[in-house]
């Protein structure tokens, strides 16, 4: 009896795990947007100071380096709407638009300072 409980446990642990390794496999990269995500979406001229670019999103893979730019998927070397993505980093990109070669940073680096009250 032990036997048989035994057998089973081995044949069903065995097709688990060769599941576990097929979806892993075929599995979809997890750091990537949900397909649909970026389509259809856009920034408003308000959202852009002065019909500037506006960087909402880095994407870094062993595949392609990319970055949102005004809502449109942009890869590393791509040109369409009047910008050029020359380069990609972590923290920032580098763009011709207008004729005019912009680093976008990820993060604006302004800091507020407000006063402490005591």
């Amino acid at each position: 009896m032990c036997k048989v409980l035994h057998s089973i446990y081995y044949i069903v642990l065995v097709m688990m795990l060769s599941h576990v390794k097929h979806v892993m496999a075929v599995g979809a990269d997890p750091t990537r947007p949900p397909s649909g995500v970026l389509s259809g979406t856009s920034i408003s001229k308000e959202d852009s100071i002065d019909g500037a670019p506006k960087l909402t999103s880095i994407i870094i893979s062993d595949r392609e380096k990319a970055a949102v730019i005004n809502g449109k998927k942009y890869v590393e070397g791509e040109s369409k709407k009047g910008i050029k993505l020359l380069n990609v980093k972590k923290w920032q990109v580098k763009l011709v638009h207008n004729g005019k070669t912009l680093q976008l940073p990820l993060i604006k680096q302004t800091v507020k300072v407000t006063e402490v009250a005591e």
